[in-house]
């Protein structure tokens, strides 16, 4: 259930975003920003952008949290009427998403590659400009679809498990050792909505722990 929230995790996650004061109140869109600075603006129809600042900013919308890194920008879209999370675009950069386990109605994620439909609690993606392509790992399961060739892939996954959507239309296996630019810090966002990740960890233990001292993603974004 989500009726548990390990403090201490939340504090040192927002410590580590260099936080000062207290989080915002709410905004009529119903987001609240958790950590660091980020500027949201109110679009029309229940939808909004969030432009993070300098460094990440941690957002809460309901019974769904994310984690933006710096300098980049995510269309938001919710129900005008209940304010349930519907669609993400992101149009740069990284994200780090968990997601209502209770809301049944349909929630994706966008970027230019990719069509990603949420069915799991948890997901990071990214666009890579350099690489001209999406990338994406879940805990849970997401259904992606291509953009340029309507290819689909179901995954399903009980930790890290990451594919790449390219402009050409495959999703294929990430091409990485590691998860990219994201670590098992998820357990922060998680508690930041009352929940602990639905996750399954090898050896009982978090394999991907974020360095100390250091941002919570690996690379500079």
């Amino acid at each position: 259930g989500c009726d548990m929230v390990h403090r201490r995790e939340v504090i040192v996650f927002l410590g580590a975003l260099a936080l000062a004061g207290k989080p915002s109140v709410a905004q009529d869109n119903g987001v609240e920003i958790m950590g660091g600075t980020a500027n949201v603006k109110k679009l029309d129809n229940g939808k909004f952008n969030v432009t993070s600042g300098e460094g990440q900013a941690a957002l809460r919308l309901g019974k769904n949290s994310f984690l933006l890194n710096a300098n980049k920008q995510v269309d938001f879209e919710v129900e005008p009427e209940n304010r349930f999370f519907r669609a993400a675009s992101v149009v740069m950069g990284g994200m780090h998403g968990v997601f209502d386990p209770d809301q049944t109605s349909d929630r994706e994620i966008r970027t230019q590659h990719a069509t990603i439909g949420i069915r799991g609690t948890a997901m990071y993606v990214e666009v890579q400009s350099d690489e001209n392509r999406t990338y994406s790992c879940c805990y849970g399961g997401i259904d992606i679809t291509s953009v340029a060739s309507g290819a689909r892939f179901e995954q399903r996954t009980s930790y890290h498990e990451a594919r790449i959507t390219t402009a050409d239309g495959t999703i294929e296996p990430a091409p990485y050792d590691r998860p990219l630019n994201h670590y098992d810090s998820l357990v922060a966002l998680e508690n930041m909505v009352s929940c602990q990740p639905r996750w399954n960890l090898p050896d009982g233990k978090m394999q991907f722990l974020t360095p100390e001292g250091k941002s919570l993603f690996n690379r500079p974004a």
